[in-house]
């Protein structure tokens, strides 16, 4: 942080003060003794030390250690795609984002997983089109049989996933989001999200916006590459 406070910010191959190599150091040492912390607080606690608060050097100093996480990861031999993934949904606490990481490594070519990957990029497309902010949904509003499906799908999974979440226990969190491939794939084979009616296509919206978020507490799994996957499976 006092490298940063004073310009002395790595860039391209010039590094003279080693902060990178004394970045990866903070990290190992979070990961290699188990320690759950919050880099913006530590970032923000240091930055007060040294009396030079900033919003702007506290987001150069967020960015050095997402390049510092993406460099050691794929160090330790974990999928880029797999990386994006689990950076995208936030690595405020690096050890959390590695077991995060470590989950969704091990059960990404799973074919239930790749299939509900696939669909949620399709998710992530309409949410992210659509602009709308916020899941509240009316239940009255779910016509067909198959988007009811999906939010009682949704209903089962909510607190196993969140439960696993809180106890860090992210195989069983993606386990459980991977079982709802059935309910994710009849939906978007018979239900039309972009309806005429407004409330109803809302309502829609909503629904899928729900399925997000209870994903990206995990990874943005619409990261990853389902045709290099693929491909590599019929290589095989």
């Amino acid at each position: 942080c006092g490298c940063f406070c004073v310009g002395l910010i790595p860039s391209g191959s010039g590094d003279p003060f080693a902060v990178r190599r004394q970045g990866n150091g903070i990290l190992k040492i979070l990961f290699d003794h188990g320690l759950s912390v919050s880099l913006n607080a530590l970032i923000q606690w240091s930055l007060h030390t040294h009396g030079r608060a900033s919003d702007q050097t506290a987001g150069d100093l967020r960015e050095f250690f997402e390049g510092r996480l993406r460099f050691l990861f794929e160090e330790m031999g974990f999928a880029y795609d797999c990386v994006n993934a689990v950076l995208a949904a936030g690595f405020d606490d690096p050890l959390d984002a590695l077991q995060r990481l470590r989950a969704l490594q091990a059960l990404r070519d799973a074919p239930d997983f790749l299939s509900l990957a696939s669909n949620f990029k399709r998710i992530v497309n309409i949410v992210t089109q659509a602009g709308q902010d916020g899941c509240d949904l009316e239940e009255s509003l779910l016509q067909e049989s198959a988007e009811l499906a999906l939010w009682q799908g949704y209903r089962r999974v909510q607190p196993e996933v969140q439960a696993a979440g809180k106890s860090h226990d992210y195989g069983t969190a993606l386990r459980a989001l991977a079982s709802m491939r059935g309910v994710v794939d009849e939906f978007f084979k018979a239900v039309m999200v972009m309806a005429e009616d407004a409330a109803i296509r809302k309502n829609r919206i909503a629904l899928l916006q729900c399925i997000s978020r209870l994903f990206i507490g995990v990874a943005d799994i619409s990261k990853i590459v389902i045709e290099r996957v693929a491909d590599s499976q019929q290589s095989g």
